[in-house]
């Protein structure tokens, strides 16, 4: 079904490399804090190059600001690829992890056999 593509590329580890950067536009005093969401999604397991997403959530309220793919469709700011960020961002806060988990390289891993 298409309309679980976008839960697909989350669930089989599409979305990578998320990381997160917290400001306030007013400067030092912090009346409005915004978090930027920035990821790389892949379209496969091949050598495909990945798609670079961004979100910009209002801290408090949760309001989506702003939400960008670099896809042909991401540019309306709607595609799977902008929805499978989303399912990754709401994965993080329901299991309220503290941290943004980082993909390990097989170089990075102690040795083990298959």
């Amino acid at each position: 079904m298409k309309s679980l593509k976008a839960y697909k590329f989350f669930y089989n580890g599409f979305v990578q490399n998320v990381w997160v950067h917290e400001c306030s536009p007013t400067g030092g005093t912090v009346v409005l804090r915004v978090l930027y969401f920035h990821a790389y999604v892949h379209l496969s397991f091949t050598c495909e190059s990945p798609l670079l997403v961004f979100v910009s959530i209002n801290g408090d309220n949760r309001d989506v600001y702003a939400a960008k793919c670099n896809c042909v469709s991401g540019l309306g700011q709607a595609c799977n690829y902008v929805a499978a960020l989303f399912f990754f961002i709401e994965h993080y806060v329901s299991t309220g992890q503290e941290c943004l988990p980082t993909k390990v390289s097989k170089t990075s891993k102690p040795m083990a056999w298959n």
